[in-house]
């Protein structure tokens, strides 16, 4: 198993949702850096394990220097959150479930993002009281 962090594949997804170019450079570099670390040669899965990964996938799989599977971990880390915060799932699911982004903080970058939010399906932004 590998892990590779990449701050700039973040700030590159929050430039997709700001209607702004990802930035290449920043996802190729990423991508160079994950495969060209020692067994990075041998990968065939790569798990998005940041929620703002799933966002440059198609970026991500363009960049890659061969086809591998990119897993979204969304649902799992969305999970894991809820865990943590001691929510529960309701007995019987909404017939239409909101989809919605939370932030931890009300900022003009988060602002920027609402246009793309939106063309994600996330049309509610809540922030988180900490």
């Amino acid at each position: 198993m590998l892990t590779h962090g990449s701050p700039e594949l973040v700030e590159a997804a929050e430039r997709k949702l700001q209607g702004l170019p990802p930035g290449d450079a920043d996802i190729a570099a990423a991508v160079a850096n994950l495969f060209g670390q020692p067994g990075g040669g041998r990968l065939d899965t790569v798990v998005l394990g940041c929620t703002h990964f799933p966002l440059l996938a198609e970026e991500l799989a363009a960049a890659a220097p061969y086809p591998v599977t990119w897993m979204d971990s969304g649902a799992s880390i969305a999970r894991r959150v809820a865990t943590i915060l001691g929510l529960t799932a309701p007995a019987e699911p909404p017939l239409r479930p909101v989809q919605r982004a939370i932030f931890t903080a009300d900022t003009a970058g988060v602002a920027r993002m609402r246009s793309g939010l939106r063309e994600f399906g996330l049309y509610e932004v809540e922030f988180l009281e900490i």
